[in-house]
């Protein structure tokens, strides 16, 4: 089956970040478009699970503290609820950018 790119974008973020959560699908003016009211995707039924940190070790075959470090600095850029998401200055301050000045 073909997808938009839109639902695929979707699956890929619950597929690294879990599931969307209840609050952001709440708010979403096309949730009912892409989502089933469970939160399940409509179209698309099986997810592969695959963490960014096993990713980025599996994939980009990273070293695991290596793995660990980046993606704990990406995965809070990620966040989908606006105000849990930090600002640049926020991210500027990250460790992981400290640890590599």
């Amino acid at each position: 089956m073909q997808y938009t790119q839109e639902e695929d974008l979707l699956a890929l973020h619950q597929e690294l970040r879990g599931p969307m959560p209840r609050e952001v699908l709440a708010r979403a003016r096309l949730a009912k478009r892409f989502f089933q009211p469970d939160g399940r995707l409509r179209h698309i039924a099986e997810l592969k699970i695959w963490p960014l940190e096993r990713v980025l070790a599996e994939k980009y075959r990273m070293p695991p503290p290596d793995a660990a470090a980046v993606a704990g600095f990406l995965l809070p850029m990620l966040e989908l609820e606006p105000a849990r998401r930090p600002s640049a200055a926020a991210m500027r301050a990250h460790p992981f950018l400290a640890d590599r000045a």
